[in-house]
């Protein structure tokens, strides 16, 4: 792998590195802007996304000066323009036809906010703000003043209500005359000419979501139990409307939101369904892929676009009640995952990232955009509430890819603590294709280890692809892939003319060619030197140099520390790492060459002999660029990236870090060039373990009705519809097990 040279003279010499962000982490807010084309929103800690549901793609990154941004909202008073608020306290103005900053002004003094609250009201817009006082949360609604938003120095502002107990889920009217937020069981209204508020509705539930209709005077909320309740008149105090209560979801609703055109409604549950209410009886769309987090819908009412936990944007459009598109930076990475990112060999511009459980994904980071995904564990996953609780998922803990591209290795697990962990390593094959790579499981090996695989790596010794694992057991095992076939020598008594046969050889496959171990002590980690011919296995307190071939001890080296997470090799020098120390040991006289003592995350090798040291500060990582023949930086980057570094990796000539908080950023003088827009997909089957099975296609167009007597292919037919609303389980089964049984002869 090789880097520009400019970019490794950067990071020695230049001073205005810093962090980019280009993808993933959690969707803290989303609005829909109104627009011809339809553009939604998001906002991921200081960045704003925006994405075009007309097109299905990401169209822009914008990277704000605020550490958190509490909401955005498109200026009722103009609408090329875009208020966002940030949790400190700030008001920034944007110009979203060239995303230039045209204002920004301090709004409060004290506390931080939650929540931007804005009308069709030209006048005013309101911010819900948070102050600690005596270990007491208390809530303020302020009330300001639009006029001059883009120019002015101070906005003028008064309170309208202080809440001294909690209070959630702050909705506003459309004209902007009423509020309406949730406080325990009780729906709360208040209005913000008169500051005067009133309890409308006192559920027997926690109430946890609300939404108000646009154009009539209705309401609806949901409680921790799945229910939601219509209310009409929802600002009259004492109204003889009867509230409409209905119950379709198995866990709390998460989200609301009504038709702009009708009095249809929909809702959200943690159980990933989405629900379409019309007089009480619902239509469902289930397999949203994750916990639905929050529902918007436009102004022309022809789409729903849901946000889900794993920070992915699913489009139904309403007329197929079907998914269109699912639009995603980077999909949630899963805690499980323990390994690196890394890149694509040759393919420029693409790394590959854990994602969901059991799953790998592929990112672009020029188009700054999902590729692909890789199901290594094939599971089917379901979602739900309580689910982690219940079930526990196989986990990619480790993923190496060669550096030609060619192979990959994972190594998955799954231990729930009561039956015997499961444990497979496997081995991927390269094919050759037009379109994004792909990886053709090849090998796939049952418990490597009797004990927990503690590291993965793959590299060459001499010039053959080894894989290298670490366990628990106390043994270090090297795979290595049969790609040889050998010819038995011909027969001397045979005839001249007779063709030599091949020996029958082992299928073409990985396997373990040798164990290596030191003392019955736990292996810890590995590393190859640059050019094959030694193998470094870090012990407890100790590491053992291995020459290649023969695998004789060459050298070993007493280490002050019992268990190192990272080592590298760089010509003469040894460098291990291990949670706050850094490590350089002289490998000719095998004696410690210099150490410093940091809080370490993760160390990158680059080409030259140069390293990149990522160290946690706080909030935030500062980056050292050093040579292992000196303790003194090269250069310090400071405030390269939020959180601590995880992982980094090299990708098309660029420095990609990935932090605590599943954030990508690049490190570099300069932003990231502009998006190179191309259209997304439509959706289409994903395939499972069951459509394999059932020799699925492409979905059939489903039927709203499913009466009358069910068989076999119906069955299959509705199983097939990942997409389409589901009958109750009794009417698919009521016949399907006698279609199951021999006929009668």
């Amino acid at each position: 792998m090789k880097c520009p040279t400019t970019i490794l003279d950067q990071i020695k010499t230049n001073d205005n590195i810093q962090g980019h962000y280009i993808g993933g982490g959690d969707i803290t807010s989303a609005v829909i802007i109104p627009s011809p084309e339809g553009s939604l929103l998001c906002t991921i800690k200081n960045n704003i996304l925006s994405w075009s549901l007309k097109h299905g793609t990401l169209t822009h990154v914008q990277q704000t000066s605020c550490c958190y941004i509490a909401g955005i909202a498109s200026n009722p008073a103009n609408k090329a323009q875009l208020l966002m608020v940030s949790q400190a306290g700030k008001l920034l103005v944007w110009d979203m036809t060239d995303w230039t900053l045209m204002n920004q002004i301090k709004i409060i003094k004290n506390g931080v906010i939650s929540k931007l609250l804005v009308s069709n009201s030209k006048t005013h817009f309101y911010v819900i703000t948070q102050l600690t006082e005596n270990g007491q949360t208390v809530t303020t609604i302020k009330k300001l003043k639009l006029d001059g938003v883009s120019y002015v120095n101070e906005l003028e502002s008064h309170d309208i209500l202080v809440i001294r107990k909690a209070a959630d889920h702050f909705v506003v009217s459309s004209c902007g005359g009423w509020i309406l937020y949730l406080r325990d069981s009780r729906v709360r209204v208040i209005n913000t000419v008169t500051c005067a508020s009133f309890t409308r509705y006192t559920h027997t539930k926690a109430l946890v979501a609300a939404a108000l209709h646009p154009t009539q005077n209705t309401a609806v909320v949901g409680d921790i139990e799945g229910r939601t309740i219509l209310l009409r008149s929802w600002n009259t105090k004492g109204s003889e409307e009867k509230e409409e209560i209905t119950h379709w979801h198995a866990n709390p609703v998460s989200s609301l939101c009504f038709s702009p055109s009708s009095e249809v409604f929909f809702s959200g549950g943690k159980e990933s369904v989405l629900v379409k209410w019309l007089d009480g009886e619902p239509q469902f769309l289930p397999r949203i892929g994750s916990a639905i987090k929050w529902l918007l819908i436009p102004e022309q009412g022809d789409k729903v676009a849901i946000i889900t936990d794993d920070s992915v944007i699913s489009v139904v459009t309403l007329n197929t009640w079907s998914i269109k598109y699912r639009l995603n930076s980077l999909i949630r990475m899963s805690d499980g995952y323990l390994g690196d990112i890394s890149s694509l060999g040759t393919t420029d511009n693409v790394l590959l990232a854990p994602a969901t459980s059991g799953q790998l994904q592929m990112f672009d980071i020029n188009k700054r955009n999902h590729v692909a995904m890789i199901d290594v564990t094939q599971q089917n996953r379901i979602t739900g509430h309580d689910i982690k609780k219940n079930l526990s998922y196989v986990e990619v803990n480790f993923c190496k890819v060669s550096e030609s591209g060619d192979w990959m290795v994972t190594l998955e697990r799954r231990d729930d603590g009561f039956v015997t962990p499961e444990c497979r390593l496997k081995f991927w094959s390269r094919s050759l294709s037009g379109g994004p790579p792909v990886y053709t499981l090849h090998t796939t090996i049952e418990s490597p280890h009797t004990k927990y695989v503690i590291s993965l790596n793959l590299g060459l010794i001499l010039t053959q692809l080894t894989a290298v694992t670490t366990s628990n057991d106390g043994n270090v095992k090297l795979w290595q892939h049969n790609n040889l076939l050998e010819v038995k020598e011909e027969d001397e008594s045979d005839d001249d003319d007779e063709v030599g046969e091949e020996r029958v050889k082992p299928p073409d496959q990985w396997e373990v060619k040798h164990v290596l171990s030191f003392q019955s002590s736990p292996s810890y980690c590995s590393v190859f030197s640059l050019d094959g011919t030694v193998l470094a296995i870090a012990y407890r307190g100790v590491v053992v140099l291995y020459s290649a071939g023969s695998f004789d001890v060459k050298a070993t080296i007493n280490h002050t520390i019992n268990r190192i997470s990272q080592m590298f090799i760089s010509g003469f020098y040894l460098i291990s790492s291990a949670k706050d120390s850094l490590s350089v040991w002289d490998l000719r006289s095998l004696s410690q060459w210099w150490q410093a003592s940091s809080s370490l995350s993760y160390i990158l090798q680059l080409p030259e002999q140069l390293f990149i040291a990522f160290v946690s500060r706080k909030r935030f990582t500062d980056a050292y660029v050093f040579h292992p023949e000196s303790s003194q930086p090269l250069k310090v980057h400071r405030f390269v990236c939020p959180g601590h570094v995880k992982s980094a990796c090299m990708v098309g000539g660029k420095i990609v870090m990935v932090n605590n908080e599943h954030e990508l950023y690049t490190l570099d003088s300069n932003p990231p060039p502009p998006i190179a827009v191309t259209l997304a997909r439509e959706d289409s089957l994903v395939q499972t373990v069951f459509s394999e099975l059932l020799k699925i296609s492409t979905p059939p167009v489903p039927s709203p009705e499913f009466n009358g007597f069910v068989n076999v292919d119906t069955a299959k037919a509705i199983l097939s519809c990942p997409n389409s609303a589901m009958p109750p389980v009794s009417t698919i089964a009521c016949n399907i097990l006698s279609d199951f049984l021999p006929k009668k002869t």
